[in-house]
C-alpha cells in the first residue's frame, strides 16, 4: 500500500512547546507510519507546485525531538526545543537547496493507486493539492475530521477561521475518497450538514482517537492535604472556564470556614484566553485557589492527575475529548458537560452536569471534595469498568478501512 502522509502542518507547529490535541494525533500517526513495513510510506510537505518528499531520517529526528520537548520541563524544555527547531531547520534547508525529492503530482503513474493522507484539520489540503486530487482518481484522498465547530458554533472561533474552515470542508467533501470522523457525534453532525446543504454525503467512517497505554490504572494515594481539581485544555471561551471561576467565587463566599479545593487551569492561552484569565486578577481571593499552568510536560500533568480529586470539563461544545478519556483511563473521577460526544466517550462513568447549571457544578465538586475514604474508593472502583480505545485499536481499524477503499486490488 502506498501512502503519502502530509506533515506540513505538523512541521509548522515546531515553534509551540505545548501540544494541541490535533498535534498529538499528528505525532501518533507519524510514529505509527515510521514503524510500518507493510506500507510504502512517503512523508511529504505540500508547497506548490510540488509534493516534497522528506528524507525518513529527518522525520525521525523531528518526531524524537518533539517527544522530548513535550516530556520536558523548565530549562530542559528550552534545550530540547532548540533541538526540535534544528530538526525542523534541517527539513527547511533541504527543501530550499533541492535536496528533497520533489515530485510533480502530475507525474504519478496513471495506472497506480496510492493514498494521500491528512490528519491535520482544516489547514490541509492546500488549494492546488485539492484541485489536482479532483483530476486524478488513482490517488485516494483520506482525511481525518476532528469537528465541525466553526460551522455548528461559529461564536467560538475567529471570523477568519470560520471562512477558512468552510473552504476546507468544501475541499474534502469534493475530493475525499474517505472521511474519517473521530466520533459518531462528528459523523452525525457532518451528515446533517451535507443533508441541509443538499451536498452528496461522502463515505464517512467513525474512527475514534486512541491513547497510549497507561502505566497503571489506579491513582496513587494522595499525599496532598489540599484537595484540587484540574481543567485540561486550551484556555478559550468554548471550554467554559468562566463557569468554574464563578463557581469558585461562590464556594469561597459561602465557605464559612470550610475548606475550598484548589483549581489548576492547565493549558496554553487560545483565542480570547487572556480575557478569561484577567478575571482572576480582579479578585485577590481567587489567586490563592485558582492557578494557571502553561508549558507543563506530559509527565508533570500525569503526576498531577494521579493525585487530583477530579478533572472538570464544562465545555459548551467539543469535537472529542482526549484529556477526558485519559483521566478516566487513570481512574480519576470526571465531571463534565452533558454533551453527546462526552457520553459517547465516557459512557456511565463521568458525572454529567449541564454546562449552564452552576449550582449543579458546585454540588458535584463539593461532593467529590468531601468524600470519605470509603466513598473515594467506591468512586474509583466504579471507574474500573471503563475501557479506553488505544492507538493500537485505532491503527488496526485504519488499516482495514484503507484496504477496503475502491480499487484495492491495485493498491
Amino acid at each position: 500500500m502506498k501512502i503519502k502522509f502530509d506533515v506540513t502542518q505538523f512541521l509548522l507547529q515546531n515553534g509551540f512547546q505545548t501540544p494541541t490535541g490535533i498535534s498529538r494525533v499528528e505525532l501518533a500517526y507519524a510514529k505509527h507510519l515510521l514503524d510500518q513495513t507493510d506500507y510504502d510510506v512517503s512523508f511529504v510537505t505540500s508547497y506548490p507546485p510540488f509534493l516534497n518528499r522528506i528524507d525518513r531520517s529527518k522525520i525521525e529526528d523531528y518526531v524524537h525531538a518533539t517527544e522530548l520537548c513535550w516530556s520536558a520541563d523548565g530549562d530542559a524544555k528550552k534545550n530540547v526545543a532548540q533541538r526540535r527547531r534544528a530538526a525542523f531547520s534541517a527539513v527547511g534547508n533541504a527543501t530550499k537547496n533541492g535536496i528533497l525529492h520533489r515530485e510533480k503530482l502530475s507525474q504519478t503513474p496513471p495506472n497506480s493507486t496510492e493514498i494521500y493522507l491528512s490528519v491535520s484539520g482544516w489547514r490541509l489540503p492546500t488549494p492546488w493539492v485539492a484541485s489536482w486530487l479532483l483530476k486524478h482518481p488513482e490517488t485516494k484522498p483520506v482525511f481525518l475530521l476532528h469537528d465541525i465547530i466553526p460551522l455548528s458554533h461559529p461564536e467560538y472561533v475567529r471570523k477568519k477561521s470560520q471562512r477558512k474552515y468552510k473552504v476546507y470542508l468544501e475541499r474534502i467533501l469534493q475530493c475525499g475518497a474517505l472521511i474519517l470522523a473521530n466520533s459518531e457525534d462528528t459523523k452525525h453532525k457532518l451528515s446533517e450538514h451535507c443533508t441541509s446543504k443538499n451536498i452528496p454525503v461522502p463515505q464517512i467512517e467513525t474512527l475514534p482517537l486512541g491513547i497510549s497505554p497507561s502505566a497503571g490504572h489506579k491513582p496513587v494515594p494522595r499525599n496532598s492535604t489540599t484537595p484540587y481539581f484540574m481543567i485540561i485544555g486550551t484556555v478559550e471561551p468554548r471550554k467554559n472556564h468562566l463557569l468554574l471561576i464563578e463557581a469558585w467565587k461562590r464556594m469561597l463566599a459561602e465557605a464559612d470556614g470550610k475548606q475550598v479545593p484548589k483549581l489548576f487551569i492547565v493549558g496554553k492561552l487560545g483565542w480570547s484566553g487572556s480575557k478569561i484569565l484577567n478575571t482572576l486578577n480582579q479578585d485577590d481571593a481567587l489567586k490563592d485557589h485558582i492557578v494557571h499552568i502553561t508549558g507543563a510536560s506530559d509527565e508533570t500533568i500525569e503526576k498531577m492527575l494521579q493525585q487530583a480529586t477530579g478533572v472538570l470539563f464544562p465545555s459548551f461544545v467539543e469535537g472529542y475529548g482526549l484529556p477526558l478519556v485519559e483521566a478516566l483511563d487513570k481512574r480519576v473521577p470526571v465531571i463534565c458537560s452533558d454533551l453527546a460526544v462526552f457520553r459517547e466517550l465516557g459512557g456511565e462513568h463521568p458525572r454529567y452536569v449541564p454546562y449552564d447549571d452552576i449550582e449543579g457544578w458546585i454540588s458535584a465538586i463539593q461532593d467529590l471534595t468531601n468524600q470519605s475514604p470509603s466513598d473515594r474508593m467506591a468512586e474509583i472502583e466504579r471507574l474500573e469498568g471503563f475501557s479506553a480505545y488505544q492507538w493500537t485499536d485505532h491503527f488496526a481499524q485504519l488499516d482495514r478501512l484503507l484496504r477496503a477503499l475502491p480499487d484495492k486490488a491495485s493498491i
